[in-house]
């Protein structure tokens, strides 16, 4: 029985991973979630059986296989990344024009069927993806089916980011169950595999890093960070750990190869008010958008209580935000010497930056998940569970989850880490 048990859970995955990539559209939210409730409990039993480190790689890549001919399901992103990379392919910059300013143009008739797929929203603003980003966007543009060759590099980066793991964690018992914790992760592999989110690829180059910058190698760290950073921008809020994480010839070295690499890759894309179209389109995710926030959406109930609009409460939450930020991660930067504690400090300020945003996908959760990999953390792979309720959004009006959803996806989250810590407390 005991032996049959996990066989039994790993085919239930990979029927449920079947469900998600091929049969279940973003509206039928109980199909989700009860594929999602399936993918979660065996991922939980296999985190707790001290599976062997070849086998965690085989189911890993076995429930990427199935959604190996998958097209994503749950996000309409993957037109926005084909877009770009057709303006790019075309020589001109993404960063220049709203798709809807290119579509006011002549001669753009062939990329009427993304511009029409994309959502309005995306199609009024400006790219807010990064430089490398962009490049693989590109590279996916330039074939006949780009969702092959992102999905490929996507998998390729989570591969790698196994045997990273492999390297940089000592403790054979932590080893295991980190290599479990993200390789198996099931919103790793939906948001990755599936939906094609560029995550995994920023945390390979992030994790890459990392085990450069432990064997004293920080001109390979410097273009690795530089690489993640412009994959996405979320490592870019962690980097003053490290000034005084590395000695002062080691920090010039790291900052030189970061600073021209960064540089090399940003001149591919500078157009006409590049960076002031970029900035403002970052800047949209502090001061307009909003999906599945916690702290926010307390905030702006009360708000609503007092008669303020939602466009007020934002903008001034968005200054609010950074300032914090700003405060919080200065002054982690004091406390922070070493590479153990650059691990445990950046895990804390993800949080941070994720409990109070205004705008919280799935997928923003995978480079969490990768710290809490190297930190052994249990709460965020509970999150990670929990946050697929926020798909429910798209069936209400604006998007917005009604209070009692929330409190289903925030509060398990809330008492299981009450309860650790209470237990850790008493030991």
């Amino acid at each position: 029985m005991k032996k049959a048990l996990p066989l039994f859970l790993a085919l239930c995955s990979l029927l449920a991973y079947y469900a998600v990539g091929f049969l279940i559209e973003r509206a039928d939210i109980l199909l989700l979630l009860g594929s999602l409730a399936v993918l979660f409990s065996a991922y939980f039993y296999f985190l707790e059986q001290r599976l062997s480190v070849g086998l965690i790689f085989i189911l890993g890549l076995t429930f990427r296989g199935v959604l190996s001919s998958s097209f994503p399901s749950l996000s309409l992103d993957i037109y926005r990344f084909i877009w770009d990379g057709s303006l790019t392919l075309r020589s001109i910059s993404p960063y220049t024009f709203t798709p809807n300013e290119i579509m006011a143009l002549e001669g753009f008739e062939e990329l009427r069927s993304l511009y029409s797929q994309m959502g309005t929203l995306s199609a009024g603003n400006y790219s807010n993806y990064p430089m490398l980003n962009q490049l693989v966007f590109a590279l996916g543009a330039s074939v006949e089916h780009p969702h092959y060759v992102y999905r490929f590099l996507i998998v390729l980066a989570d591969i790698v980011a196994f045997g990273i793991l492999l390297k940089l964690i000592q403790s054979q018992e932590h080893k295991v169950w980190a290599l479990g914790a993200y390789f198996l992760n099931p919103l790793v592999i939906i948001e990755g595999t599936h939906n094609l989110h560029f995550e995994p690829l920023m945390v390979v180059f992030f994790l890459g890093a990392l085990y450069a910058l432990k064997v004293k190698r920080p001109v390979q760290a410097g273009w690795m960070y530089a690489a993640s950073v412009l994959t996405k921008l979320v490592p870019l809020m962690l980097m003053p750990l490290l000034l005084r994480t590395l000695g002062r010839k080691p920090l010039s070295r790291f900052g030189l190869s970061f600073v021209l690499f960064s540089v090399l890759l940003t001149l591919l894309f500078v157009g006409p008010q590049w960076a002031s179209h970029w900035g403002s389109s970052i800047g949209l995710w502090f001061s307009n958008f909003e999906f599945n926030p916690s702290i926010y959406r307390i905030y702006k109930e009360v708000g609503r209580v007092f008669g303020a609009y939602d466009d007020q409460l934002i903008k001034a939450y968005g200054y609010v935000q950074i300032a914090g930020m700003l405060g919080w991660v200065g002054y982690l930067s004091f406390r922070t010497t070493h590479l153990g504690q650059f691990i445990r400090h950046g895990y804390w300020i993800l949080i941070a930056y994720l409990i109070t945003a205004p705008t919280v996908h799935p997928w923003y959760l995978i480079t969490l998940i990768a710290l809490a990999a190297l930190r052994k953390d249990r709460i965020t792979l509970l999150w990670s569970a929990t946050i697929f309720i926020s798909y429910a959004a798209y069936r209400f009006e604006h998007n917005e989850l009604p209070l009692w959803l929330m409190g289903l996806e925030y509060l398990p989250v809330l008492g299981y880490a009450y309860w650790i810590n209470r237990s850790s407390a008493r030991n």
